[in-house]
């Protein structure tokens, strides 16, 4: 039997999207508070591994958009995601 890892993020992805929610609320972030709170969240486990200090793993975190959210947010797609991975703590 192959010794699979165990990740937390999965269990914990609602809790943090819950708080980049409030946070983008509080600050008036309408576009980012629409794409965190109706974005349906999957998750891609342990796509990057290091073993720095004991091993880190990386993780996927995709927020798939309604259609109408897309194309309102697609001329700014890039700054949106820049600014969600920095916000998640990524950068």
């Amino acid at each position: 039997m192959a010794n699979e890892r165990q990740f937390k993020l999965p269990g914990k992805v609602d809790t943090y999207l819950a708080t980049m929610s409030r946070m983008y609320e509080k600050a008036g972030e309408a576009m980012l508070l629409e794409i965190v709170v109706n974005g349906a969240p999957s998750i891609e486990e342990g796509v990057e591994h290091d073993n720095w200090d004991g091993g880190i793993d990386g993780h996927c975190l995709t927020l798939n958009l309604p259609e109408d959210l897309f194309l309102r947010a697609a001329a700014s797609k890039e700054k949106l995601q820049d600014r969600e991975t920095v916000d998640c703590g990524e950068e």
